[in-house]
Order: structure tokens, then C-alpha cells, then sequence
């Protein structure tokens, strides 16, 4: 009997050859980092990838009978989620046999932090927020809750390269511009501010920063550049940065969340 196979694999964007993934035995399980699910079309494996990702499994694996599109699997997932996400390589089988076809697509994504560093970093900007009382529950002005952010990781945190995490910032207190504004971001979350980390560049050098709500427009924050060592500088603070460029991935989400940048304070 003669069978055709057809295995076409896409590794980022690469075409390449390789033996598909093993076959499920179950129609969905995790086990450890890894977690496999069979399902009925790309729209089950759009809803179900946000739960994977907040296990924050490792090796994700979608089957199903009808055609997968890889590169549509992250688009429900919330910016924060995204923001936990160092990088991700995917693969695309598809196998025919006779008029039966089985589409695989794995995924193998790698965190900025692990599980015990992000409860971590996420305990300690909920007590700062306390401790400063400016928690959801405050009547301080969106304006003051963000400068007492900024100046708390002012005080609290140092520049060293090499650092990138909230979990750096807060909890071993050195990071560079990446740290402070996830670690802003991570705050202003208890805070009951709405906030979005953007990246781009400062005079030609990759830089992160934050895009913040403050009565109901938004603004430029750049935490790093408000640490004035121990203290916090009014220099990224609500105002206009010179030299400061937006990336496309931080224009996509201005455009998916309706972001207009207010100009002045």
C-alpha cells in the first residue's frame, strides 16, 4: 500500500525538514513545562495558548485535523503576557495520508523570569504600593501615584548592565532601562494605573520606557532617565524626550490600544 507523506516544517520563518512531534496520547495534558492540546480548528488554539502562557509552560503543542496558522497564536494574549515572553520559536507540520491531513504546530518559548522570580518581583511592588499607600483604593491623583513610583525606584534601584527584569529591579535592585520600566509597569498595575512599556531607541541606543494614563490621557514616562541616584529627576517624567524613537512593535500596540501620546504636562 502506498502511503504519501508530506512534512512541511517552518522554524521562524525558515523552511526546513524534520521528523514530526510525537503523537498525543491524551486530547490535551501538561506535564511539567510541557503541555499538549488536540484541537478542533486555529480558534481553539488561539483561546486556549493565554493559559498555557500563564502556566507558563515551556514546549506547547496544538493538533488538529484542520489547518493551523502559527503566526496568528499569540494575537489574543494580553500585552502583559506578552511582556513576560523573552522569545519563541515555532514549528509547522503538516502531514497528508491519503485525504486525511494532521497539522502540528509546537512552540518552545523561553521567560524573562522564572515562576518563584516573578511571584517574587510582583510581592514586592504590591507592598511598595501599600507601604507608599497608593493602591487602587487611593485618592491620590494619577500624577502622584506615578511620581512616587518613580521615586521609589529611584532610591531603591541602581543601573548595571546585564540586569533586565522586574525581578531585578525590585528584588536585587540593579537593572537597566528594560528593569525599571517592567518593573514601573509591574507597579503601577497595584496602583490602578494603566500602563505600557515601549521600546525604540534613545540617540541611536535601544532604550525601554513606559506610555502611562494620567487623567484620562497618556504620557511619556522614562523611569530610568528620572534616576537622579537616590532620587528621582522631573527629566522623563511627563515630558517630551529628545532623541526618543518608537520601534514598529511598540506602534502596533499604540494602534491595538488606541494610544495618543498627550503632549506636555
Amino acid at each position: 500500500m502506498l502511503k504519501k507523506k508530506i512534512r512541511n516544517i517552518m522554524l521562524a520563518g525558515i523552511m526546513i525538514l524534520s521528523a514530526s512531534p510525537a503523537n498525543a496520547k491524551e486530547s490535551s495534558y501538561t506535564k511539567g513545562a510541557k503541555a499538549i492540546y488536540d484541537v478542533s480548528s486555529n480558534s481553539d488554539a488561539k483561546r486556549i495558548m493565554p493559559g498555557a502562557i500563564d502556566m507558563e509552560a515551556t514546549d506547547i503543542t496544538f493538533i488538529s485535523n484542520q489547518k493551523l496558522y502559527p503566526n496568528t497564536m499569540l494575537d489574543n494574549l494580553s500585552y502583559d503576557k506578552l511582556l513576560n515572553i523573552k522569545n519563541y520559536t515555532y514549528t509547522h507540520t503538516t502531514e497528508t495520508d491519503y485525504n486525511y491531513e494532521k497539522h502540528t504546530v509546537r512552540y518552545v518559548i523561553s521567560y524573562r523570569m522564572s515562576p518563584s522570580q516573578k511571584r517574587a518581583a510582583e510581592n514586592t511592588a504590591k507592598k511598595a504600593v501599600q507601604k507608599m499607600r497608593i493602591d487602587k483604593k487611593s485618592k491620590i491623583s494619577d500624577k502622584e501615584k506615578a511620581w512616587k513610583i518613580v521615586s521609589y525606584l529611584a532610591k531603591k534601584t541602581s543601573y548595571k548592565k546585564g540586569k533586565f527584569t522586574p525581578y531585578d529591579c525590585l528584588v536585587k535592585k540593579r537593572a537597566v532601562c528594560e528593569g525599571y520600566a517592567l518593573a514601573f509597569n509591574m507597579m503601577t498595575k497595584y496602583a490602578g494605573l494603566k500602563s505600557y512599556p515601549a521600546t525604540g531607541t534613545l540617540h541611536g541606543d535601544n532604550h525601554m520606557w513606559n506610555l502611562v494614563r494620567i487623567n484620562k490621557k497618556y504620557y511619556v514616562i522614562d523611569p530610568t532617565r528620572c534616576d537622579a541616584g537616590k532620587k528621582a529627576d522631573r527629566l522623563g517624567f511627563m515630558k517630551k524626550i529628545p532623541g526618543l524613537k518608537y520601534d514598529e512593535q511598540t506602534r502596533k500596540m499604540m494602534r491595538r490600544y488606541k494610544i495618543r501620546l498627550h503632549a506636555g504636562r
